[in-house]
């Protein structure tokens, strides 16, 4: 379980990928070209343009309080 809670004001200046603390939480997801097209038709701001290296898709973007996610597709699961 992630438990997030909503601050109380959006933090100040726009984040960076080496800021200290939590950076980005990345959201696996099955149907990538989907959930891309799904949070742009809800106006979520990207902060990279979706690509494929190497069979893993990624795409960065911010949620509504300014952390930075990413949505990740890999054609091959990680090995555990």
């Amino acid at each position: 379980m992630i438990e997030i809670i909503e601050s109380s004001a959006p933090a100040t200046g726009a984040p960076a990928m080496r800021d200290a603390g939590l950076r980005h939480l990345a959201l696996t997801v099955a149907d990538f070209p989907g959930a891309c097209e799904s949070l742009k038709g809800k106006g979520v701001a990207f902060l990279s343009e979706p690509q494929t290296v190497k069979g893993n898709s990624t795409v960065f973007f911010t949620d509504c309080d300014g952390n930075i996610l990413h949505l990740l597709h890999r054609e091959k699961p990680l090995e555990g």
